[in-house]
């Protein structure tokens, strides 16, 4: 199975999630995609990535972390694919909290998120267009866990874990979740 990590805001595939994820699905092909600001060339990066990957050749599942979750939601409806969806955005204008100055966690990168990045980032806050598994910390301390329960319970497979984090520290027991929804 093909699985591609999609970071979350002012991150990396290189981040210890997408490190993780390589590591503990050892068994499949796990590519990280990495994409820049603003959300309209990290959309096309996406895309791009994605495809000269396999994404439409090939089955694949999305796994995408926060912002990264909003991004997945988007890939799906230009892939016939899955989504495993970590601590996710569930709505683009969430991140208006988050305008200013931004500095990447992993390249030093900086840049001033604006509220037209907010704007252009709802292009890409689409409808879940395909099965998904939600998989949330309580304890996510940047992410009201229970939004992501109210948008996706009737649509997709939810599992909360308790206490835990916006890192989301129940990864690794989440493997056998994972892999068990890629393969139905």
């Amino acid at each position: 199975m093909l699985f591609f990590y999609v970071h979350g805001f002012s991150s990396s595939a290189r981040s210890r999630k997408g490190q993780a994820l390589k590591r503990l699905l050892s068994g499949h092909r796990v590519v990280g995609l990495e994409y820049p600001y603003p959300p309209d060339e990290a959309a096309r990066t996406l895309l791009s990535q994605a495809e000269a990957a396999g994404a439409g050749s090939e089955p694949c599942v999305f796994v995408g972390s926060s912002l990264g979750g909003l991004y997945t939601r988007y890939l799906l409806t230009q892939f016939d694919a899955k989504a495993v969806l970590i601590n996710p955005v569930v709505r683009a204008d969430l991140m208006r909290a988050l305008i200013g100055p931004v500095t990447n966690y992993y390249t030093g990168a900086t840049y001033e998120w604006r509220e037209e990045d907010v704007r252009a980032l709802a292009r890409y806050d689409t409808p879940l267009a395909g099965p998904a598994l939600v998989l949330l910390d309580e304890g996510d301390e940047v992410l009201d866990y229970r939004m992501a329960v109210a948008a996706y319970e009737d649509v997709a497979d939810v599992i909360v874990f308790p206490g835990g984090n916006h890192e989301f520290a129940h990864l690794e027991e989440s493997i056998p979740l994972i892999t068990r929804f890629a393969a139905e």
